[in-house]
């Protein structure tokens, strides 16, 4: 039942970074759109997998020798998300400055 387990851990642990990057691609569409409200949405999931995930780990950490590398590996993807996700979210932001500003000449 164990080996089932352990195989059921990092079958979900793939799916929610396989989600996660899913998540990545919809942020990329509602930045290019300036979609706030879907661009929070989806920043909101992203963040929910994550805990999802950080969940996980802390089974695989508790079983350290069963999962060191798949363990590596969900960190090495958690981590290459993350700096994906904040360089969309800097991008959102900076656009959203632009759009603000060139509004706030418009109307001056």
């Amino acid at each position: 039942m164990n080996e089932e387990f352990n195989k059921k851990i990092r079958e979900e642990a793939l799916f929610l970074v396989s989600s996660s990057k899913n998540y990545l691609e919809k942020l990329n569409i509602f930045l290019q759109r300036l979609n706030i409200e879907e661009f929070l949405k989806t920043l909101q999931q992203l963040h929910r997998a994550f805990g999802e995930i950080l969940g996980l780990t802390k089974y695989m950490q508790e079983n350290f020798d069963v999962f060191r590398d798949f363990y590596y590996q969900i960190m090495h993807e958690m981590q290459d998300i993350l700096k994906d996700m904040f360089d969309i979210t800097e991008a959102f932001i900076n656009e959203l400055k632009k759009r603000l500003n060139s509004f706030s000449r418009q109307n001056s």
